[in-house]
């Protein structure tokens, strides 16, 4: 059976991939913080792990993936990106699925991923350095967010040029590096895209967002061609590999733009599973066939929260 490590273990969708695939892997999940992993997931298939930016992350995630008979490492959380050449190297035959380098480094970076889409001819969301001479192009109101950054840590809409030069003097003063985005209205959307081992793109699955706070609370699995054929030019454009989120918003007069992709898997991976979709098996295995799978549409999420006491 398969061995399959999730860090960034204490994440929501986690206890939802553990009751899914618990039978059909060896599963395992590792944070820096292991009481924030869900109890429902046994102890023994829980482990710490030093945070990203420690000198012994690399070498700990690795050893960790060789004492446990893991083949496939599934990193969760953005620091831990760029690490992963490093806890490659150290590792022979341990698979990570997450895309190239160089897809990673360029959308990390949110100006960058913005720059990298409009070259590659993708609509994309107007998007500049957060300073008072780029603001001025952009319409009321508008969002203001890090440059690297997750889970909307950060956000602001900013409603007029006064309150745009106040928070830029901030975050002049804080070394807050930001940007300014155009803020679309419509509906938002967050998809998990799939390739192979050949990094033919396999499979993409439009969730329609009903509630998001930081992530996604509620969503429903669509069928929507027009934003699986934006993410089939992303993939393309981008050269795209191993499995990544897009998140997109789809106005009423039909425009879909990203304003962020994620060079991993999301919370809403879970969900995907449920669609039909598995985006390990479509990575390490060697006989995938062309074209894109079909998905089970009109799958839905809800998520609740379960309070744990002590003492």
């Amino acid at each position: 059976m398969t061995g399959i490590l999730f860090t960034g273990g204490g994440g929501a969708g986690n206890e939802a991939i553990y009751r899914l695939w618990k039978d059909k892997y060896n599963l395992y999940f590792a944070d820096a913080d292991i009481d924030g992993i869900a109890p429902a997931i046994p102890q023994d298939r829980q482990f710490s792990i030093p945070l990203a930016n420690h000198t012994a992350f690399s070498e700990s995630l690795a050893a960790l993936c060789r004492e446990s008979g893991v083949d496939v490492l599934v990193p969760g959380v953005d620091e831990e990106l760029p690490k992963m050449r490093t806890v490659q190297a150290l590792m022979e035959k341990v698979r990570i699925l997450v895309p190239r380098a160089e897809f990673v480094s360029s959308t990390l970076d949110k100006l960058e991923a913005a720059r990298v889409l409009e070259k590659a001819g993708i609509d994309v969301p107007m998007t500049a350095p957060l300073n008072l001479d780029s603001i001025a192009a952009f319409e009321f109101p508008c969002i203001a967010k890090p440059k690297h950054g997750r889970g909307s840590k950060g956000l602001r809409i900013i409603t007029s040029q006064k309150e745009a030069a106040c928070f830029s003097d901030l975050c002049s003063i804080s070394s807050e590096d930001y940007i300014v985005q155009e803020l679309l209205k419509g509906d938002e959307y967050t998809v998990l895209v799939a390739a192979d081992s050949q990094d033919r793109l396999r499979a993409t699955v439009p969730v329609k967002v009903g509630m998001k706070r930081g992530i996604t609370i509620s969503g429903e699995v669509v069928d929507d061609s027009a934003i699986v054929e934006y993410c089939q030019r992303i993939h393309e454009g981008l050269s795209g590999s191993a499995c990544y989120n897009v998140q997109l918003m789809k106005t009423n007069s039909g425009r879909i733009a990203a304003f962020e992709i994620n060079p991993r898997v999301s919370t809403t991976f879970c969900l995907g599973i449920m669609a039909g979709v598995d985006p390990v098996d479509l990575f390490i295995s060697e006989t995938s066939g062309p074209g894109l799978l079909p998905i089970r549409t009109g799958v839905s999420i809800r998520r609740h929260y379960q309070n744990e006491f002590d003492g």
